[in-house]
């Protein structure tokens, strides 16, 4: 658990750390990509998301997008547990009125020749972490059956 400190940012949460050691996600690819489970309060979620949301009894994981200079200009959210409305799985929270962007971490973005490289695109952010920590050059399309 020492080695995901600051992905549980001073928190210790048994579901969380089960779900990225079942993802397989290390702890430096999660660094490298500035994910980390969410402390701020209801108020400083709900800003970021744009809307309202039950956070009771809720673990938020936070990650991080990035433009092509690095900046990050939203976060999307795991939630554990999903939340369930009208009998359906919602695991993951996109802020309202911001576009589906692809998930490119900044390694990707700094590739050089890229016209020689392979990219593969896959479906969410932790799955395209998980390429990138085996060395390959991913991007996760996120909410793909949200379109």
């Amino acid at each position: 658990m020492f080695e995901f400190n600051d992905f549980l940012n001073n928190t210790n949460s048994k579901e969380v750390l089960e779900d990225v050691i079942k993802s397989g996600l290390s702890p430096n690819i999660l660094k490298l990509a500035g994910a980390k489970v969410f402390t701020g309060s209801k108020e400083e979620l709900q800003a970021k998301l744009g809307f309202s949301i039950d956070t009771n009894g809720r673990i938020f994981i936070e990650f991080p997008y990035f433009t092509q200079e690095g900046l990050i200009p939203f976060y999307r959210y795991k939630v554990l547990p999903p939340i369930v409305i009208d009998g359906k799985e919602i695991k993951y929270l996109h802020p309202k009125n911001t576009p589906a962007i692809p998930y490119i971490l900044p390694i990707i973005w700094e590739v050089k020749d890229k016209s020689n490289r392979p990219i593969w695109i896959t479906e969410g952010e932790k799955k395209a972490l998980k390429l990138i920590q085996y060395g390959k050059n991913a991007i996760g399309l996120s909410g793909v059956w949200n379109f």
